[in-house]
């Protein structure tokens, strides 16, 4: 390395982790995967350090695009739970009738 150019500032995988919001497996698992370039430092294996800008190239990589479309939540629609048939009417059981229902709970007597 020549003098001109800085030294890396490293991070440990524990400070990784903190910054995330991943646990260390999680950390050290992108580290084996070869997602997040780490180095060993140290006899017998080593510790793992993690540079900066290393984490710093994989959040811009692993960024995702807002989509287009955005669902607002209002405190209407979250409120009062809808009834059952309602809900299954929503997920895709337009006759529930036909296909069996009662409109009663199978638990109730």
């Amino acid at each position: 390395m020549s003098e001109n150019q800085p030294i890396p500032t490293f991070l440990t995988v524990k400070e990784v982790a903190a910054r995330l919001g991943l646990s260390l497996t999680a950390v050290y698992a992108l580290c084996e995967a070869g997602e997040l370039p780490c180095h060993r430092v140290g006899l017998k294996g080593g510790r793992v350090r993690i540079p900066e800008d290393a984490l710093a190239e994989y959040l811009e990589r692993s960024k995702i695009e807002a989509p287009a479309t955005v669902h607002v939540v209002t405190e209407a629609s979250v409120a009062a739970p809808k009834k059952r048939r309602r809900r299954l009417q929503a997920v895709g059981f337009p006759n529930l009738r036909a296909a069996g229902w009662d409109g009663r709970s199978k638990y109730s007597s």
